[in-house]
Formats: C-alpha cells, structure tokens, sequence
C-alpha cells in the first residue's frame, strides 16, 4: 500500500501529458477545453499534476546538470543528451544552448500556474481541497522561478498573463530585488495553506516546511557575494538604464537568511537521519547512507522527488559498476575524493592526519580490506558511502575495477566507463540489481535538514562571526558523519572556509556544489585542470601505474559562466529583453 501512495504523484503526472495534452496548449477552442476542465474533478487536478510534470529531471545530466559542471562530479558521456561535456569545454552560448530549454519550458508553467488559479474555483471540489491546491501551485510557481533566478540572475516576471500569444507582449527582466520580492510572496502566500504533513506520502509535494527550506536557500543566495553589491554586474541593466542589480553591499541580507533558515530548524518537524548500532551509539556509515535508501520514515528530507523502482533504478544504472550491469556514468572527481576527511578529522593536507598516498595497506580496516590502495584507508565513512573506487568493495563483496583491463575498466566499458577511475556511489539501493531489472522505491532529496543547519551556520556566522551556537548546528552534522566535533576558537574566515568544506562533503552529488561555488564567487574552483585515476593503464588490481593521479580534462570557466545566457531565441521575441554579461 505505501509503495502504491508513493508512486501515486508520478503516475498522475505521466498520465496528464497525454489526458491534458488538449488544453494545456493555447487552441482556438481554448476556452471551451478550460470549462470542460474545470467542470471536472479529476480533469481539474490533472491539471495541477501536469504543472508538476515541469520540475526538471531529478537525474544528473539532462534536466539540471548542475552536478557534471561542478568540480565534484564528472559526467562520462559526450553525447547530445548529456549537455556537461560540452558546457565544461566552454561549447555553449544563447545560439548553441546544450541544456533543455527551461527557460520555455518553465514560462509555459508560469501561463498554467495563472490559468490553473483563475479557474480552480470553478471547480466541484471541497473548498479545503481548492484552497491547498492553489498553494501547490504557487509554491510550484516559486521553484521555476526560483530555478531560473540562481541560473540566469533577474527574469521577466509575468505574474498573473495568462496569454503570451500577442506579438507585442515585450516586457523587460525584473530587478534582483523584485525577483527576490515575487518569489518570497508566492512562497509566505503557499506556507499559510500547505500541511505540516501531508496525510499520506507525498514526499513529492510541497509542506510549510519546503515553503520556508526554499525561503532559506533563495535568501542565502541574495546575502552571498556574487549578487550582493557585486561590482562585476554594475553595469547590467535594462534597455530604459535601470540596474538589474544591487549597487551597494547590504550586510542585512546574512541575517535573513538566517531567519529564515532557523524558521525551518524551530519547526522541530525535520531531524538528522540516524541509525544505532548494538550498542546505541550513532552507526555513521549507515546513518548517512540511509538518508538516500530509506524508503519512509525519513525526517531529515524536507522536500524531495518519489522515485518508483524504475526511476530509482534509471540513476543506480548511472551511478552503477558496469560488473553489476551499470553504465559507469557517474564519477566523481579526485578533487572531491581529496576533500573528505581522515577518520580523525584531519585534512588529507595536514601532516598529522596519517594520511599516505601510495602503496597498498597491510591490513583490513573498518572499512577496507588489505591490499586497498592507501589513499582510501582511513577517510571519514561518509568517504567510502559517497566514492566508489578501485578495489571497494560492492555490497556482495566484489571489488570494482577501474582499471584499464579490469571489469569495470576502460578497455571493457569502451565509452561506457569513469573518467576520473571512481564512481558516485551514495544514491545506489544496496537491493538493485540492473542486471535483474530490479529496485525499489525511493526519495530523491532536493533540499535537508543538513543542508539548512549549514545554511543558518554560514548566515550567521558571516552576521555575528563565530559562536557556540553556530559550532552546535555544524556538529550536528558531523556527529552523524562520524567525525570529530569543531572547536571553539575559529576565526570568522576559518570557520567560513570549514562550513564551506563541510558542504562540499555533506552535500556532494546532491546539485550544491554548483550554486555554492558560483555566490560564494569561486568560480574559478570549476576551471582548470582535472584529475582521477589513470584509467588508460592497469592491467589488475595491484598494477601501481593506474594509481597516479592523472588529468583527464581541462575545464572552462570563464567570469561570464556565472550566469547562463539567455536563449537568443527568447531575446529575439521579446525586444526588452537583454543578454547576460559576456554573452
């Protein structure tokens, strides 16, 4: 029965492409369709669930690439498809667009976000009903716009146009401020109808407590360096001369973001996910690995995606051993793998962490076996749930091979194999089975609690610099890592650079890393040189020439990549609308 309520949305949603199909585009009978519509339950709601067909994949390469053009995750493929190969090398731009086209996609929902809510009073629904669904749908209209915000910077906002079809609908984009303004109104608007809980598992849909995450992530990104008083964007403004842009720094910012992220913390509706061991004490590796395999009573996801047994097993194929049926997609990047911690809590730089680069290690370990190459031996154990590398061990006890000749190697996957000689493991059910066609259901986690302890560390940190407070939120999240506690005494730099090592490691795969970067304005981490294993040499699993860190591209970044272009297509409808700096 729980498996059935939490493929519910989806099935709703795969079904209104076809049954709405009809309506949803603009028809000279448009009018006629909506009242059919509208005059219908069924019909009424399946039009609500084609608004939620909008949210863009929740995979890594198509819909939201924002994890393939980060520096902790590369993407294997240079196909069509798989856009980050090519924004990576620079291949992109207004004409030559590689992701799908959100932009069209998301003002289309934004047309039957207001059709949706001019007509849903129609409706033979139960008031209560009428007054949550227009909730959904403005806190959906919130996210697409909150979507396009962090990627393009200030948007056109149509609010409540319902037709784009006239020839002189030129409008110019918003302000930054009048964006922030919009979103935060549709989303305070959405908080006051939505449930604490829905009554079944809708993880899929939206609570008062995704209302106030996604309150939390916009208000950080307005607060962070990259908009806020940023003298690279001054000189972006609007045909008419107004500055897209705020001007001057505004140190308030921090603390609203801060506000908004305790608002989520004081709800005492989300907890870190953990799970004890024989003796009660917090199990580290199976705490943190459940938070993406434990099918129901998991407080910690805020907001997330229900993902059937297909879905579920479309991203473990991904992510998956080519041995195990997978198609070694996945990888995650030597700089990432540098960034966890040693079980001690010391950084792999620090030369009282015992970490050795080469060799292969004499013994087992908690978490390794003898003979497992010595720069994996002895990490934090959020190390060995997040990488897969050469030599780990599957959850029957078969090692991978990412080296040349190995199962899972170049040589046998051809195109199908990991660049950097790793793969991202976290998502992957221990029960699948490519090779079976064999999963179960899951949730896909869009935001956390994690996440929002980090956000309110970083926001208040950066209003009042460090405190005993700011350390209890960060620890809490290295306590269910598994590693020790930070202590007092940091300065307000070091303890920004700790809580932005924390979300690289606490959050990596999880399509952060990509923002984080950008406002924290660090682009030029996601350019450069980049490096894995050397996935063209080995020949087994003790051949030492694979075990050298070897580059396997050189990525582009460039100051005008902090923002994406607007489609060219777009600007040539809309005459007001103008092209992001560098493009």
């Amino acid at each position: 029965m729980k498996k059935t309520v939490l493929q519910l949305l989806l099935v709703a949603v795969t079904t209104v492409i076809t049954s709405c199909e009809k309506y949803l585009d603009k028809q000279p009978d448009e009018l006629l369709s909506l009242q059919v519509t509208f005059s219908n339950r069924q019909y009424t709601e399946n039009f609500l669930y084609g608004i939620y067909n909008y949210i863009p994949s929740y995979n890594f390469w198509t819909g939201e690439p924002f994890n393939g053009i980060a520096d902790d995750i590369d993407i294997t493929w240079n196909r069509g498809n798989y856009p980050t190969y090519a924004m990576n090398l620079g291949n992109w731009g207004p004409t030559y667009f590689v992701v799908n086209d959100n932009w069209k996609n998301f003002y289309k929902a934004f047309r039957q976000v207001s059709i949706f809510l001019a007509n849903v009073d129609k409706a033979p629904i139960p008031a209560a009903n009428k007054t949550l669904y227009k909730a959904e749908a403005k806190y959906l209209r919130a996210y697409f716009y909150l979507w396009l915000f962090r990627a393009y910077g200030p948007v056109p906002l149509v609010k409540d146009v319902i037709s784009f079809d006239d020839p002189t609908f030129n409008i110019p984009r918003n302000t930054f401020d009048e964006c922030v303004d919009y979103i935060l109104k549709d989303l305070d608007e959405a908080y006051k109808d939505l449930p604490v809980k829905h009554e079944n598992i809708w993880a899929g849909k939206p609570t008062k407590g995704a209302c106030l995450a996604m309150k939390a992530r916009l208000l950080l990104w307005a607060a962070s360096p990259l908009v806020n008083g940023n003298p690279d964007l001054k000189d972006l403004k609007n045909k008419d001369g107004k500055a897209l842009f705020p001007q001057t720094y505004d140190a308030n910012r921090w603390k609203l973001a801060a506000d908004a992220a305790k608002a989520v913390i004081d709800m005492g509706v989300y907890n870190i996910y953990t799970v004890k061991d024989s003796k009660g004490d917090i199990d580290p590796f199976a705490s943190y690995k459940g938070i993406y395999t434990s099918q129901y009573n998991n407080d910690e996801v805020i907001w997330g995606r229900n993902l059937d047994g297909g879905s579920s097993l479309d991203i473990d194929r991904h992510c998956m051993l080519r041995s195990k049926g997978g198609w070694n997609g996945i990888a995650v990047t030597q700089k990432i793998v540098d960034e966890f911690e040693m079980a001690n809590g010391k950084s792999i730089k620090d030369a009282e962490s015992g970490y050795v680069e080469n060799g292969f290690s004499a013994a087992d370990t908690k978490y390794t076996t003898k003979g497992t190459w010595n720069m994996y031996v002895g990490r934090e154990p959020r190390f060995y749930v997040t990488v897969n590398y050469s030599g780990a061990s599957w959850w029957d006890g078969q090692k991978a091979e990412f080296f040349y000749k190995g199962k899972d190697g170049k040589e046998i996957g051809r195109d199908d194999h990991s660049r950097t000689g790793y793969l991202l493991r976290k998502f992957i059910d221990p029960v699948s089975d490519p090779i079976a066609n064999r999963n179960r259901a899951k949730l896909f986690p869009y935001i956390r609690i994690s996440d929002i302890y980090l956000m309110y560390a970083e926001a208040m940190n950066e209003v009042s610099g460090p405190s005993a407070e700011i350390l209890t939120y960060v620890n809490k999240v290295r306590e269910r890592a598994g590693v020790p506690a930070l202590k007092a005494g940091l300065s307000k730099e070091e303890l920004r650079n700790r809580i932005i090592h924390e979300r690289a490691v606490e959050l990596a795969g999880e399509q952060t890393r990509y923002f984080d970067l950008r406002r924290w304005k660090m682009g030029d981490e996601m350019g450069g040189s980049f490096y894995g294993m050397a996935v063209d040499l080995g020949a087994n699993a003790t051949d030492e020439k694979f075990f050298k860190r070897t580059e396997f591209e050189k990525r582009v970044f460039e100051k005008k990549h902090y923002f994406w272009p607007v489609p060219q297509g777009e600007i040539d409808k809309n005459q007001e609308l103008i092209q992001n700096p560098g493009w």
